[in-house]
């Protein structure tokens, strides 16, 4: 491992703040600085739709360490500034605020943003995007009691909104182009499930809708829908997705396709040059193409890699797709893909407590478990193993998953 050198981390969210502590894990003593455009230390980002949206304490309790930490730990962290420019043929970067940083290895971890709706904009600050503190404080500040909330957007983020206002007694509607809720994560079983309880809760879903038009009446916000629904509200929140911050690499002449374009070893275009979480598009193992996906864990796991290779260390970055999404009482864990040629139910939808098994040509490709948080790594193991699986002993209950986890090649 080199101790020599600069370790520059552009961007403090959850990559970037996992590099830069992973480079003090395994030992590196070079220089390490990281540079945040917002004026906070690195924060977990998942609770802004849960907990911080119905709780101040919950807010105040979203960052991953304390700030003696970059103190203690030599991390020249810099808040509050934006990089301006990357300049490969010198090795520097170029804040906005003016100041020159050179680099031998620079890591981009910039991140994404909320794709916006330009069909919104006539809504004006009746309209949220869900991204950052600021924005879950705002937001918290407008789900009183009875506001009435239009959702945009049925995805996890959308849903995770939705559940956090009607548990504050919003009246609550989610608008969804697709022809079910969480369609790019969850198998149709899981969709109708998800769907069920919200209705459950007093949330009302319009699936296969379109918007018109939007505008300001009387102080109220307006959507009207295609099919000719007018739908009145006070807060809108748009949840359609996010796009990758990439801005700066390509301007720097990194290759960028739906993202910084990595090989497995986080590398760009640029040898010295590294990216890592959602703003990147990297090379997929188990795929065997470019990919992107904007989830935790993958975000840690691709940043850990990161902070090795730039130590030194050569490792490759194999992805483990996992996410999860707390809805209510809910706890959704989605590992490997999220439907397959064949759905094994193992428990009971009626209970909110099954696994939804997902099979492509016999194997076990993926799994949806609800509220099964203690079978979180034995479907991890069987999942990553792909094995062969038999229906019947998917869907029994009394099958010890652990058992049959330990019991695969080591």
């Amino acid at each position: 491992m080199s101790d020599a050198g600069r370790i520059v981390i552009v961007g403090a969210g959850l990559a970037g703040d996992t590099a830069a502590a992973t480079l003090r894990e395994i030992g590196y003593g070079g220089s390490v600085a990281m540079i945040g455009d917002e004026p906070h230390r690195p924060y977990d980002r998942p609770p802004l739709s849960k907990g911080a949206l119905l709780s101040a304490e919950a807010a105040a309790n979203v960052f991953f360490r304390p700030e003696s930490w970059y103190e203690t730990n030599n991390i020249d962290l810099r808040l509050g500034d934006a990089v301006a420019r990357i300049t490969p043929a010198g090795h520097f970067i170029t804040l906005r605020s003016g100041a020159d940083l050179s680099y031998d290895k620079l890591l981009i971890a910039t991140g994404a943003r909320p794709r916006r709706l330009g069909i919104l904009e006539p809504l004006g600050s009746r309209v949220f995007y869900l991204r950052t503190l600021e924005d879950s404080v705002a937001l918290r500040a407008a789900l009183t009691p009875s506001a009435r909330v239009i959702v945009v957007g049925a995805g996890v983020i959308g849903l995770e909104i939705a559940a956090s206002a009607a548990t504050n007694s919003c009246e609550v509607a989610v608008l969804e182009l697709a022809g079910r809720v969480m369609a790019r994560s969850v198998s149709p079983t899981v969709s109708r499930f998800a769907e069920e309880y919200h209705r459950g809760r007093g949330v009302r879903i319009l699936c296969g809708v379109q918007i018109s038009r939007a505008y300001l009446e009387g102080g109220h916000a307006i959507i009207e829908l295609a099919d000719g629904q007018r739908l009145q509200a006070d807060v809108v929140v748009a949840g359609v997705g996010a796009e990758p911050v990439t801005e700066i690499a390509r301007n720097a002449g990194l290759v960028v396709d739906d993202g910084i374009v990595v090989d497995r070893y986080t590398r760009t275009s640029d040898p010295d040059i590294h990216a890592a979480g959602d703003v990147t598009r990297f090379e997929s193992i188990r795929r065997e193409c470019l990919t992107r996906t904007e989830h935790w864990r993958h975000a840690i796991d691709q940043a850990i890699v990161a902070a090795r290779v730039m130590a030194g260390q050569e490792e490759s970055y194999r992805e483990k797709p996992w996410v999860w999404s707390d809805q209510y009482e809910l706890n959704i864990q989605i590992t490997g893909e999220c439907s397959g040629e064949t759905e094994i139910i193992r428990g009971s939808t009626a209970a909110a407590s099954f696994v939804a098994f997902q099979l492509r040509g016999g194997r076990l490709v993926g799994a949806i478990a609800v509220n099964q948080p203690r079978l979180k790594k034995p479907i991890a193991d069987l999942v990553a193993a792909e094995i062969v699986a038999d229906p019947t002993i998917l869907a029994d209950s009394a099958t010890d998953l652990k058992k049959l986890a330990a019991a695969l090649p080591k």
